[in-house]
């Protein structure tokens, strides 16, 4: 993170003096910021306009948020808010209110008998909460017309029943700023049984919960905050969990009694029986142990659709059985896995159900049960390429992803239920290798032939394939594995897939260009390389770590021209950062250029002051790769 030790030591014991129940006036706000709490106001102060612009934009008069924890019915969590519009502003037509997990049957409206000017609608949450398995925005919609106030007063309940299968309901990541707007008073409450295995607990920030005792064993929680700023948000962040101020609500036990009680139930839905037992057959037949775990694969994840509604499968949604599976033709992932564990369990391969998150929160099995929402299923015994590596297998995709990861997964630590209780793996870090050739020859009548070979493996190799398989329609083309294929030179030279050794793909394609698309401006078209990072608006004073998509590529290229000279100057090709490197050697012979390049971008989460590496390396890489003139 990129605040140091001392750093953060003062931000806790600050936040736990002034945080009880409301900021410190402005005076002494002032002189705490002179002794090391630029952490503290980056958290919970976002970097906005000055305070005369402020006074324009609409603020939450007040924000209530109460939460209500029950092991027998449904988790509610009931928000309250007074909005009123900037300085001669007007109402805003639709006001984010929070972000829940649909596939955790979260449901968001209007509180029973308030609000009778208020709707509520939900769409997709794009950005920033990818350690939900499905997040969707639950939006206020004010009524037109019905509002005779200056003010937008909403009441929306949010609630998350009992969902059958759900092995623990309790895994809520609540940031503790609001959404649209600051809000000029905040309050949380929270109700709980003390009977029941919950805790709530802070992450990135520290406070005293007032407590108080109530009727039937039960006890409330509570804390209240003043002039709160909303929560930074922008592209390019695919998870802000544990990075900003939050609540956190998780059960009150241990990774070893999780993954006893779940080897349990997955050991009893993965069983070959009823309608199993026929497709076990096919796995069988095949005349290798690879070959069945191919066949298994097909019948699992392409003969079965992937359920929607049940999201992408983790440590709390159980899987049905194999059987149930088998006869519906569908199911989440984590059924998907359960029928795919009873077919190679079915030929004698060993495999075990693991989870990992997708968020970059480290898990540990010392730390607090934290958010695994993404299934896999990892086979011991069988490699694909003969190295003796673990093959995975993730059951939210098609078989054509045996064996690879996507890139957001690589370096996770993963999961594993075992007989001893949980067991701790951490999957592959390295970003697969991407090789391509190219070879460029300048005819006598000025048309250029080209040929261009790759050898692509793990995610860049299923995402091919998957379009290969799926008919290679143009708008689904991975333009970003695909080099100049994907690049200047899509769809003009005639591409041919084939099957290689170890789960790789080779891509073959050739044909004739003319001079102005081999030429971009007079220099060397560029290869098409993978993006980064999505752009965004970040600042020095961003809270948040950039996530960046790491990935390695090798180019070989050789162009000849029919020229008696040789080209321009080579731009420099040699970098080398923490978190991304170029090594590139290319030389004129006369009309004959040729260039060897292996250009990795390693890094995965980018703190504050370095998120300009993005940009540093983009401006290199095109530099590069495009600052060749030909003769």
């Amino acid at each position: 993170m990129p605040f140091s030790r001392s750093t953060l030591l003062s931000v806790g014991l600050l936040l736990a003096a002034l945080c009880v129940s409301a900021w410190s006036p402005p005076a002494q706000a002032r002189r705490a910021a002179s002794v090391a709490t630029q952490g503290y106001r980056q958290l919970f102060y976002a970097p906005g306009p000055a305070r005369a612009r402020r006074s324009l934009e609409p603020k939450f008069r007040s924000w209530k948020e109460r939460l209500v924890l029950d092991d027998e019915e449904e988790i509610q969590r009931y928000i309250r808010f007074v909005l009123e519009p900037g300085k001669g502003g007007e109402l805003p037509a639709e006001i984010p209110v929070t972000v829940m997990d649909a596939a955790q049957g979260d449901v968001c409206e209007v509180a029973e008998g308030d609000n009778p000017a208020i709707g509520v609608r939900v769409e997709p949450m794009a950005v920033g909460f990818n350690h939900l398995s499905r997040p969707v925005l639950c939006i206020a919609v004010p009524v037109a017309g019905k509002w005779a106030s200056e003010v937008v007063e909403g009441h929306v309940l949010v609630s998350r029943p009992r969902v059958v299968r759900m092995e623990d309901r309790f895994a809520l990541w609540l940031p503790v700023q609001p959404l649209f707007a600051r809000a000029q008073k905040l309050e949380f409450e929270a109700e709980l049984s003390l009977a029941e295995p919950i805790e709530l607990r802070t992450s990135r920030w520290q406070v005293d919960l007032a407590r108080k005792t109530l009727p039937d064993n039960r006890m409330r929680l509570s804390f209240s905050l003043e002039r709160v700023a909303a929560l930074p948000m922008g592209e390019g962040v695919e998870g802000i969990a544990g990075r900003v101020p939050a609540i956190e609500v998780g059960p009150r036990v241990s990774w070893d009694d999780i993954a006893l009680e779940h080897r349990s139930w997955w050991a009893a839905t993965a069983r070959l029986q009823g309608s199993v037992v026929p497709l076990a057959a096919r796995v069988l037949a095949q005349p290798d142990l690879l070959a069945s775990v191919r066949e298994a694969a097909a019948i699992a994840l392409d003969e079965t659709a992937l359920d929607d509604s049940g999201g992408r499968g983790g440590t709390w949604l159980l899987p049905e059985r194999a059987t149930t599976t088998a006869d519906a033709g569908s199911g989440t992932a984590a059924s998907r896995a359960a029928l795919l564990l009873a077919l190679l369990r079915a030929a004698d391969i060993r495999a075990s159900p693991i989870f990992v998150s997708r968020s970059g929160r480290r898990v540990s099995p010392s730390g607090k049960v934290l958010f695994l929402n993404q299934v896999l299923v990892l086979v011991q015994d069988l490699s694909l390429r003969g190295d003796g590596q673990p093959l995975f297998i993730d059951p939210s995709r098609g078989s054509s992803w045996l064996g690879a990861l996507d890139e957001s997964l690589l370096g996770r630590d993963a999961f594993l239920l075992s007989s001893e209780g949980a067991r701790w793996l951490r999957l592959p870090e390295e970003p697969p290798r991407r090789h391509w050739t190219l070879n460029v020859r300048e005819t006598p009548e000025g048309v250029f032939e080209v040929s261009v070979e790759a050898l692509l493996e793990g995610a860049p190799a299923a995402r091919v394939r998957q379009w290969w398989v799926g008919g290679h329609l143009d708008a689904q083309l991975p333009v970003r594995d695909l080099a100049w294929l994907g690049g200047a030179w899509r769809g003009l030279l005639e591409l041919d897939a084939v099957e290689a050794a170890g789960g790789r793909i080779e891509l073959r394609a050739a044909g004739s260009l003319g001079r102005d698309q081999v030429l971009e401006r007079g220099s060397l078209v560029a290869p098409l390389l993978p993006e980064v990072a999505a752009p965004g608006p970040f600042r020095a004073t961003w809270p948040y770590s950039r996530d960046a998509r790491p990935f390695d590529i090798s180019l070989l290229e050789s162009w000849t021209f029919a020229s008696r000279r040789s080209g321009g100057a080579m731009p420099d090709g040699d970098r080398v950062t923490p978190f991304w490197e170029v090594e590139a050697l290319g030389r004129w012979s006369g009309p004959l250029f040729k260039r060897r390049s292996r250009i990795r971008f390693v890094g995965r989460s980018l703190a504050r002051d370095a998120a300009v590496e993005v940009e540093r390396f983009q401006a290199f890489t095109g530099a590069l790769l495009g600052g060749v003139s030909a003769p």
